[in-house]
């Protein structure tokens, strides 16, 4: 929960009121947005809820991708976990035919030119380039094809997930 505390705080700039309750063995983090939005965490010390638009979320990658979608924050870390429960709810669904991220952490910055590479290799049969440029854009590298924009990368990676995988494992 602190880390999700820090971010907040950081992301946020101060456009929040924050409520702590303290009650049978769990707190309570009441999150009141700037627009009017609520959010609840139930920290039991073992599990963490969220609590938004009455719809509770009880596992960390639903979670940030909420709080990720709330703030707009539409970065590399917003692409990996939702790559993260894409693969989680895939795995789910066809268990036969299990993806793993061979090394989700593969990234190389380069001093010079100021540019992010991450490299997710998929079962090692998909091998996707994410690329941050030092203004911050976004781009997805795949075979000879090449997507930029934030939206248009998340399609991609919901086609490579279904579409691509299932054709490559059959």
């Amino acid at each position: 929960m602190n880390d999700i505390r820090v971010f907040i705080r950081r992301i946020a700039n101060e456009n929040y009121s924050l409520n702590i309750k303290y009650h049978d063995n769990k707190t309570s983090y009441i999150y009141k947005l700037h627009n009017n939005k609520k959010l609840i965490f139930i920290d039991d010390n073992d599990n963490l809820t969220l609590n938004y638009n009455n719809q509770i979320y009880d596992n960390d990658l639903d979670i940030s991708l909420v709080i990720f979608d709330i703030f707009n924050y539409k970065t590399i870390e917003y692409i990996d976990i939702y790559l993260q429960k894409k693969i989680k709810d895939f795995n789910n669904t066809y268990p036969l035919n299990e993806i793993i991220i061979d090394d989700i952490y593969n990234d190389i910055y380069d001093d010079e030119t100021m540019i992010l590479t991450c490299i997710r290799n998929i079962n090692n049969f998909i091998k996707i380039k994410l690329i941050v440029d030092r203004d911050n854009n976004l781009s997805l590298l795949i075979n000879l094809e090449t997507i930029t924009g934030f939206d248009e990368i998340i399609k991609k990676i919901d086609e490579i997930i279904t579409i691509d995988y299932l054709n490559l494992t059959s």
